[in-house]
């Protein structure tokens, strides 16, 4: 039997997951040790929390600057903490969805929200809270949509060229769309095959920083610790893609 299309089902995928991990023993601890890596203001709601849904909540619009203020702790998070992460991908994901729903004929994945989500991890771990305090969810929805469907429509310039997963290690410059949606395709499928997640979190780092040498500076470790951990997460990136293939 042909498979009936859903044009979201990969948000509803998401969701699923969602329901489980929020409510997680370890996402909780996790929260609750953040309570000691925020600001004094946000320190309590940390501490407090019983599950990661709270949290999403508590950064809608109706909370106004409060809630803007939190995803930008959340952002920032985000850089060192994969749960932090994806619970900032979940309380994106309705406007990514909504957003992302007129690129369905540029979607190489069928689903435009699957590259949306893709590009929304980079785009988290680029965003630039110094400077870009105030709208951070319409801004980071923006980002991933520029990411995942209109810079390639922009002209290239000439020392623009396209960049392949395998060449993680080497310092490149903007990436064209297609790359991205290719590399959101790899780690999908490789999150999908059980690759661990501090695995597919340092592949994502490499994308955007460029070089081992600027994440070993993030991490404070050496460049040549970060690259044998990439050379590590690539081989078991290759394991899990050899046997979904």
């Amino acid at each position: 039997m042909t498979e009936i299309h859903r044009p979201h089902r990969f948000s509803d995928r998401l969701d699923a997951e969602w329901q489980h991990t929020a409510t997680a023993r370890r996402t909780v601890r996790t929260i609750h040790s953040w309570a000691e890596l925020v600001p004094t203001a946000d320190a309590a709601r940390f501490g407090q929390l019983t599950d990661a849904q709270e949290l999403i909540d508590a950064t809608q619009r109706a909370d106004g600057d409060a809630g803007n203020s939190l995803l930008l702790v959340l952002v920032e998070l985000a850089r060192h903490d994969a749960l932090a992460g994806r619970i900032v991908v979940q309380r994106l994901l309705p406007g990514l969805i909504s957003a992302a729903a007129k690129y369905r004929f540029l979607s190489e994945a069928g689903d435009p929200a699957e590259d949306a989500v893709g590009a929304a991890w980079i785009a988290i771990r680029n965003y630039d809270i110094a400077r870009r305090t105030r709208h951070v969810a319409a801004g980071l929805i923006s980002d991933a949509i520029y990411l995942a469907f209109r810079r390639d429509a922009r002209r290239q310039l000439p020392a623009e060229t396209s960049t392949e997963p395998r060449l993680l290690g080497e310092r490149v410059a903007c990436p064209p769309s297609h790359a991205l949606v290719e590399l959101a395709d790899v780690v999908r499928t490789a999150r999908l095959a059980g690759v661990a997640l501090h695995d597919l979190d340092l592949i994502r780092a490499l994308v955007c920083t460029g070089s081992p040498g600027a994440v070993a500076r993030q991490q404070c470790v050496t460049p040549r610790t970060i690259r044998n951990r990439r050379d590590r997460a690539i081989v078991r990136l290759q394991q899990a893609l050899a046997i979904a293939a």
